[in-house]
């Protein structure tokens, strides 16, 4: 299969831009260097020409400035989620999770768990990660202590963070499909020391479940070393990293069993649905200590480095960053001519 290479943003600073998540009609959103972030949007559901425009350089409420800001999630109705640069309402420089709504002339600042007990005004940072169709918002933020702690976010203006996984300890929300959330949380191995370990939580039903990792005990069932959910599909297939004997880090399906993907040291980072069953889309890397290649998984065709299915050999395919159910991935690359990162789209 020859992918065409799409170079989506070459109008940046230098030509650098990073892609990070794309929508089911082929919007792809990415970050450009000490720059607003950016949105591509096709000409045609799905095409392969389009247009790029900068999000905005302002934050609600108060209008506050941004000088930076990097979107990391997209849903169907081209609503925006990541994090930005911008400050606090003391003037003080945070980094704050915002969504994007199309039309605005401003970001909205989605908060954290710390508020100013006079003003009400949120304290410290948050970062958002993900957002499905019906706009439900997955990230991080910090709470009173410090404590980064996921959060997940209901759709409508005036809302708040709800914390799901309400303990003292460190949480991640980093991905979200229509029903299931994904992230990493603290939780027990066999021997009782804390691991950061992937999770999964239901948003209708409120059910946690932990994903553990590849290393299980067969006495317990608890899994040592660590692992994160990083990619959710809509219909809740979670992909992730999980560290693997001997010790490295793998992609994988956190199915039952949990499937590893490669035998080389890998990241998973979002899968979806396609016509021929689940499409997962990360990197790996070829040779220990080496650049990295992306890569795409699918249960027909099993592993595939992106570079040996591309149509353009000028390119090499660092990373890929999201993958939507016609099969588009959008993804991280170099090119010959010596400019990069680029932020790029494979369609056939």
């Amino acid at each position: 299969m020859n992918l065409n290479v799409i170079d989506l943003f070459s109008s940046t600073q230098f030509g650098a831009s990073e892609a990070w998540a794309i929508s089911t009609e082929g919007v792809v959103v990415a970050s450009a260097l000490n720059s607003p972030g950016l949105v591509w949007i096709p000409d045609t559901p799905n095409g392969l020409t389009g247009n790029e425009y900068a999000l905005p350089a302002e934050i609600s409420p108060g209008l506050r400035p941004v000088s930076s800001s990097q979107p990391l999630g997209i849903n169907s109705q081209r609503i925006v989620v990541g994090v930005c640069s911008t400050v606090d309402f003391n003037n003080n420089p945070v980094d704050r999770a915002f969504s994007y709504t199309p039309g605005d002339s401003f970001l909205v600042d989605l908060g954290t768990f710390d508020y100013d007990p006079v003003t009400g005004v949120s304290l410290g940072t948050s970062s958002a990660y993900g957002i499905n169709g019906a706009g439900q918002i997955v990230g991080t933020a910090d709470d009173a202590n410090g404590v980064k702690k996921a959060f997940l976010r209901q759709p409508g203006i005036g809302q708040v963070l709800t914390d799901v996984l309400p303990s003292n300890a460190p949480s991640e929300g980093l991905a979200i499909g229509d029903r299931l959330m994904g992230g990493r949380a603290t939780f027990f191995d066999p021997l009782g020391n804390s691991m950061q370990q992937a999770f999964s939580y239901d948003v209708v039903s409120g059910a946690l479940t932990p994903l553990g990792t590849l290393v299980v005990d067969p006495f317990t069932g608890r899994s040592f070393g660590a692992s994160r959910a990083t990619g959710v599909s809509r219909i809740g297939n979670v992909a992730g990293v999980s560290e693997s004997p001997p010790i490295i880090t793998v992609g994988v399906l956190f199915n039952f069993p949990t499937i590893p993907l490669s035998a080389v040291e890998s990241e998973a980072r979002a899968a979806a649905e396609v016509p021929s069953g689940v499409m997962v889309v990360g990197r790996f890397w070829p040779t220990p200590g080496g650049p990295s290649s992306g890569f795409v998984y699918d249960t027909v065709s099993g592993f595939q480095d992106l570079n040996a299915m591309i149509s353009d050999p000028d390119w090499h395919i660092d990373n890929a960053t999201g993958v939507n159910e016609q099969g588009q991935i959008c993804a991280i690359g170099s090119n010959t001519s010596g400019a990069s990162p680029r932020g790029l789209l494979l369609s056939r």
